[in-house]
């Protein structure tokens, strides 16, 4: 992988507690471009996380209009809310339908037990067309994880190309 550009969205209007992140990478072997939102959605108030979720289709939008021959835009991150809620409903809406990987449960709890369905990746079927697999990974020790390293489990993706799909 080559980096390309790393930057963080222009929040104008401070419409993120953290602005989302833009990386864009190329596959070296076969010149594909990828771009990824890194995004991690504010937990305050029910009403602050719900403002964000929906604020993030104008992101992914210009992001995805940004670019005539880069088409494959992956928003990533912890939302600290689940993919089927209706608060996605203005990224789903996107044309061509944005769809969302991942939906397990992945954030640990003090307990060291899985608790919520936050961690996601979404993206345009249609332009991604070199998905192959995601999912959460396996953690040994949860106790161990949670209190050493993260609360929340890894995600991963797997894309798969033999050449530029652009």
């Amino acid at each position: 992988m080559q980096l390309l550009s790393a930057t963080l969205w222009t929040d104008t209007g401070d419409k993120f507690e953290r602005e989302p992140q833009i990386v864009k990478v190329r596959h070296i072997q076969t010149g594909a471009d990828y771009t990824f939102i890194n995004w991690h959605t504010i937990f305050g108030t029910t009403a602050e996380r719900q403002t964000e979720i929906q604020q993030i289709a104008s992101v992914f939008s210009s992001i995805q209009s940004g670019s005539s021959s880069d088409q494959d835009v992956i928003l990533v991150g912890d939302h600290n809310r689940e993919a089927t809620s209706p608060w996605w409903v203005t990224l789903t809406a996107l044309s061509p339908a944005v769809g969302y990987r991942v939906n397990d449960l992945t954030s640990i709890n003090t307990s060291c037990a899985f608790a919520s369905r936050y961690d996601h990746f979404w993206f345009q079927g249609s332009y991604v067309s070199e998905y192959s697999a995601s999912g959460r990974d396996y953690i040994a020790d949860m106790c161990t994880f949670r209190n050493g390293l993260s609360d929340h489990a890894p995600v991963y993706l797997s894309l798969y190309s033999t050449a530029d799909t652009d």
